[in-house]
């Protein structure tokens, strides 16, 4: 067998051990002009400026100013409220202001209210409590208001008897790590018997309004709910005043019922006899709403509602009696005074013309519509006889 001759070009292709490495250097001409083309190029397509120098530096590269530095910073916190203190009957105002300011080194102020009593404006909590532990010591009268790390969650738990025990309810709430400060029955106010109502009392926290998830007390289905604020002002069952509680109360106590110094629970006043208001000195209780120094009263005195405006009746026979419509018209009679009763001819003479102008006027009324009915019944009667003949007929009339 003849064996194939191999070609001459495949014996000329060198075996390489990099396939990719050229053959033979590149040849390389640095003073090698540049072609037509690329100088018509970049004459029309020049190279950019360089604009980092003409341009302004970014929002962010500018300087923050002290303005925009002051507005980024966080919210200060809110400063508490601090209730004031009201003493009354103070004695040396200005020594008294001078010792709790010593006491509580900070500046505590004073003012001078009615019914001789001081107003102290303590700047902190701490001092609030300073004062108070002071005027307790002096035993001086006083009242003051709640402060926001003394407020309280008052929830009503509806569902259970009244005979449940109380301590039951504060045990069970206990054991879900609650802390309830009291638990009571609730009472109505009118007919003076249990309601199946419960209030619990705890400090209002995030973790007590957790108790509004509840669904059960022991093995009983409830449900808890806010008690309901009071439409009226909030009365001190202590002293019996207005706007401030019991518990924030030193004033001497007053009885609800027999207006008393003793407090109303230790009250022995039979339920037959009257009470008395300690407030009026009226036969009523203390916390009675229509009590005249209730301050709902006292509004309404200063602001009276305008008098509803009154009109005389229309007459029953208007169309028929046209003599009925003058005497609407005429003035009320104004009732009798000391000015009325020294000339009663004035009033008899005004009272007589009126009559005469009303019995006047009425011929006049009836002549008018008499003749309004002529007219009208003439009319009709022609209207009648036109609607009556054909229509031929009225052509050749016309």
């Amino acid at each position: 067998k003849s064996v194939p001759k191999k070609s001459k070009k495949a014996e000329e292709v060198p075996i390489l051990s990099n396939p990719y490495q050229p053959i033979a250097p590149e040849d390389y001409e640095p003073d090698m002009e540049l072609s037509n083309e690329e100088e018509q190029y970049k004459e029309n397509y020049p190279e950019f400026p360089n604009l980092t120098s003409v341009m302004p530096p970014s929002a962010s590269e500018q300087p923050l100013s002290t303005d925009r530095i002051q507005s980024q910073q966080p919210p200060q916190p809110k400063k508490k409220y601090v209730p004031p203190i009201i003493i009354d009957d103070p004695s040396n105002t200005a020594q008294l202001i001078k010792s709790f300011n010593e006491l509580t080194d900070s500046k505590v102020e004073g003012k001078l209210l009615s019914n001789n009593r001081l107003k102290v404006f303590p700047t902190s909590a701490e001092a609030h409590r300073t004062i108070q532990k002071e005027i307790t010591k002096k035993n001086l009268k006083s009242h003051t208001f709640e402060m926001e790390d003394e407020h309280q969650l008052k929830v009503v738990i509806r569902g259970l008897s009244e005979d449940y025990a109380p301590e039951d309810i504060i045990e069970y709430l206990q054991s879900l790590k609650f802390k309830p400060i009291q638990c009571h029955l609730l009472r109505h106010r009118q007919t003076k018997t249990n309601n199946p109502l419960y209030l619990v009392t705890l400090p209002k926290t995030n973790d007590s309004k957790a108790i509004f998830h509840l669904q059960n007390v022991g093995y009983m289905r409830v449900t808890f709910e806010p008690l309901k604020m009071k439409t009226t002002p909030a009365q001190c069952y202590r002293c019996q005043e207005f706007f401030h509680h019991s518990r924030f109360c030193q004033r001497d106590p007053r009885c609800l019922k027999c207006a008393e110094k003793h407090l109303t629970k230790d009250c022995t006043k039979p339920s037959d006899t009257p009470a008395k208001c300690c407030l009026c000195n009226g036969s009523h209780t203390a916390n009675f709403t229509g009590c005249p120094q209730n301050p709902l009263n006292k509004k309404k005195e200063q602001n009276p509602p305008e008098p509803k405006r009154t009109f005389n009746p229309p007459p029953a026979n208007a169309w028929t009696n046209p003599a009925a419509l003058p005497a609407i018209k005429t003035p009320r009679q104004i009732p009798p005074t000391q000015s009325s009763t020294t000339s009663p001819l004035t009033t008899s003479t005004f009272q007589d013309h009126n009559q005469t102008q009303a019995t006047n006027s009425s011929p006049n009324n009836s002549q008018i519509f008499s003749q309004i009915s002529q007219l009208m019944n003439t009319f009709l009667a022609q209207l009648a006889v036109v609607l009556q003949t054909p229509y031929a007929n009225r052509n050749i009339q016309q």
